[in-house]
């Protein structure tokens, strides 16, 4: 479900691609480096939170609205 998601929002253009992957930005090149991760077998392993659902957002939000190291300090160092 979540690779076709993916490439719908690669049709809809939804996807920008930069500095080594910029070639991925192609339709068939985007496609050929998907083509494995179709053929795996995927499993997926969830269960409930400890805490509760809002323990569980509030924790994934402090990662996903920052970077861990931004692009200034990796080109200052």
């Amino acid at each position: 479900m979540f690779l076709q998601h993916l490439g719908k929002a690669f049709d809809d253009g939804q996807l920008k691609f930069f500095y080594d992957l910029q070639a991925l930005s192609e339709r068939n090149a985007f496609r050929r480096y998907l083509a494995p991760l179709r053929k795996a077998e995927w499993v997926i392993y969830a269960k409930p939170p400890f805490a509760g659902p809002e323990q569980l957002l509030d924790y994934v939000g402090r990662y996903t609205h920052r970077v861990v190291i931004s692009n200034n300090r990796l080109v200052a160092i």
